[in-house]
């Protein structure tokens, strides 16, 4: 037979395996189903709501995407306090040269940031001791001379050897250490207000100093300022200026002081030059032109006229009258 059927170890099937064979049921096929899912199901709003919702838990989302790839893309902005050239230069670098120059103005901005804070927490935690310090220096200033005119009072008149015939050898011996007592605690209060003293002086002279600069530009020079201010001193001594006042002088009172002493210089020399006894060779004159030139001499003869009879001039007015008198 030409279509003979085949047994499962690949050899003919005998009658008898045919004919069980024909009373097998049919296998189905695991793709075919009992039942059929109608047409119209298939399109129904359902079914595409949901082979969408399927769909596009599949899908990437492309907006999300789109924003990753805009952000990444986008243009960095220049530090804040750059000017608009180095601005301008900043947009010309390459992405990550940017990244790493705006990570290292990150780093800087906070060094800066912690910087200025500890600045403020030390200047407030030197504010509370130099308020402490100047609590401290008031007392002293207010107890030393009471203590000390307290001392002098009780223990200046006494006189020790009618202590002892009064009130005997040890009652004389408690008095006098209790006023050895006394007089170790003065010494300690005088000290600690010698103490106080020093340390007032030194920030006050500390304090001055930074506002040497604002009153007194020309003795905060470096080269000159330190020469400056011995000759403002030598000036002030020269005037009957205690010594011991001159070292607590104040920014203001040094910068008045120096332009004192400037003016009185400028004085000086400027009387000197109006007293200097004139040349006496004769000089040659020549005719006055005709037109304003006789004018312009009579000027210079009214102004100088006018600055003769002055009782007291100017640096300015001084130079002048010298001028004037040396173009005649």
């Amino acid at each position: 037979m030409k279509n003979e059927a085949k047994a499962a170890n690949g050899g003919a099937l005998s009658i008898d395996q045919a004919v069980a064979k024909l009373g097998e049921p049919k296998k189905k096929n695991p793709a075919d189903t009992d039942e059929t899912v109608p047409a119209d199901d298939e399109t129904s709003p359902e079914a595409e709501d949901a082979r969408e919702q399927a769909q596009g838990e599949d899908e990437p989302d492309a907006d999300s995407e789109t924003d990753d790839d805009e952000s990444e893309d986008a243009e960095l902005e220049p530090p804040k306090f750059w000017d608009a050239k180095a601005k301008e230069r900043f947009g010309d670098l390459p992405r990550d040269l940017q990244e790493i120059v705006l990570a290292k103005e990150n780093e800087r901005n906070q060094a800066t940031a912690k910087a200025l804070q500890d600045a403020a927490t030390h200047r407030k935690t030197a504010e509370a001791e130099a308020t402490r310090f100047k609590s401290a220096a008031d007392g002293l200033t207010q107890i030393l001379p009471q203590t000390q005119n307290n001392f002098e009072h009780r223990w200046s008149n006494v006189d020790w050897k009618k202590v002892i015939e009064q009130r005997g050898a040890e009652e004389t011996l408690k008095l006098q250490h209790q006023m050895q007592t006394e007089q170790r605690g003065l010494q300690r209060l005088a000290a600690a207000k010698e103490l106080t003293d020093r340390l007032a002086h030194a920030r006050f002279v500390q304090e001055q100093e930074q506002l040497v600069p604002q009153h007194a530009p020309d003795l905060a020079d470096a080269r000159q300022g330190r020469a400056r201010r011995e000759e403002v001193g030598r000036f002030l001594l020269g005037l009957g200026v205690p010594a011991t006042r001159i070292p607590h002088m104040s920014a203001l009172e040094a910068g008045l002081a120096y332009d004192a002493m400037q003016w009185r210089n400028g004085k000086a020399k400027a009387d000197t030059l109006v007293r200097a006894p004139r040349e006496t060779a004769p000089q040659k004159r020549t005719p006055a032109k005709p037109g304003g030139t006789a004018s312009r001499g009579s000027a210079q003869q009214n102004r100088i006229a006018a600055l003769s009879h002055k009782k007291e001039l100017t640096i300015d007015e001084a130079v002048e009258l010298h001028n004037l008198k040396g173009l005649q």
